[in-house]
């Protein structure tokens, strides 16, 4: 069903917070399989400015990284 999902999304990685992390050789991270995430129809007005909405949302996600001349397969951890 076409717009009823905040839409799938693919982000490089510009940086790291460190040098030795679980995250130092991601390069990109993907949102797929999105369900829910949009946010309401209605409220977005002048009688509503500064009002947070909680929207729950479900999706799967990728994290992606260079293979280096040294592995001989990618791995894929959690199913």
């Amino acid at each position: 069903m076409m717009g009823s999902a905040i839409p799938w999304l693919l982000l490089g990685a510009t940086s790291h917070g460190g040098e030795n992390g679980k995250m130092t050789q991601v390069t990109s991270i993907q949102r797929l399989s999105t369900v829910g995430g949009l946010a309401p129809a209605t409220g977005c007005d002048a009688d509503h400015v500064g009002a947070t909405a909680d929207v729950p949302y479900d999706a799967d996600y990728f994290f992606y990284r260079t293979r280096t001349k040294h592995q001989e397969n990618n791995i894929r951890c959690g199913g």
